[in-house]
């Protein structure tokens, strides 16, 4: 029988692994570097992110801020609008108080010869009438018209004049 001869296929095979393991070296540096470049891509892509992030949070912050800000610009805004109304209020009362002043001088100056025609009417009156006490309202009526004669100079003549009245209490 002829002897078949059994084909060894490693020799073959080992060259072939060493034809193509230049190739497959060739092509895991290349991977390699990709690696690499994708890891590097990653890592700047990360720190690209941290800065966004930050930045959105500065924005953010400044947002918050601006708002603040508008906030109490508003309110200052009303605040000082209700300070120029009383200021103004004010004005007006001060002015009308001044005016009331001018006019205080020419009604004391009314007052005092009312207040002297008044006491002569009194004294009038005490005359004439039934003279029940008629000494003690003869001195004061006399007691009346000397408060008033020395209270004219004075603000104070009304309130003097009041208590020395015939009519008073007592």
């Amino acid at each position: 029988m002829p002897k078949i001869a059994f084909y060894n296929p490693l020799p073959v095979l080992f060259c072939a692994v060493a034809a193509l393991l230049p190739c497959v070296v060739a092509q895991a540096q290349g991977l390699d570097s990709s690696v690499r470049t994708e890891t590097q891509i990653n890592r700047d892509s990360a720190k690209s992110q941290q800065r966004v992030s930050s930045l959105a949070q500065q924005t953010q912050d400044l947002l918050y801020e601006y708002r603040a800000v508008v906030r109490e610009t508003e309110a200052l805004r009303t605040y000082n609008d209700n300070l120029e109304r009383i200021v103004t209020d004010q004005r007006e009362e001060i002015q009308s108080v001044n005016r009331q002043l001018a006019g205080l001088e020419e009604t004391n100056r009314g007052v005092v010869p009312l207040m002297l025609e008044m006491i002569e009417v009194l004294e009038r009156i005490v005359e004439a009438d039934i003279p029940f006490r008629i000494e003690e309202r003869r001195a004061r009526v006399a007691r009346l018209a000397m408060t008033s004669s020395v209270g004219s100079k004075s603000s104070g003549s009304c309130s003097k004049v009041a208590s020395a009245s015939p009519l008073g209490a007592g």
